[in-house]
């Protein structure tokens, strides 16, 4: 094989290459954007339900006759 040959496939080799590492990149920030995103609605879903918590158990609490033992 002629060394301009040679050199073309080198480069074509590396260029192919180059694709795949940004395509491996692109694809492993996908994944994490997603299971950020998944957290992210579990973690509201879990705020919403502590603050569902907390309203009930103030209208408990306001709701309780007031002066008790008296």
């Amino acid at each position: 094989m002629p060394t301009n040959q040679q050199i073309r496939a080198a480069n074509s080799l590396l260029s192919i290459t180059h694709s795949m590492k940004l395509l491996l990149l692109l694809s492993d920030e996908a994944q994490i954007a997603h299971r950020r995103d998944v957290e992210l609605k579990v973690v509201q879903k879990e705020r919403d339900d502590a603050k569902a918590k907390v309203a009930a158990l103030l209208d408990e609490l306001l709701r309780q006759p007031h002066g008790r033992g008296q």
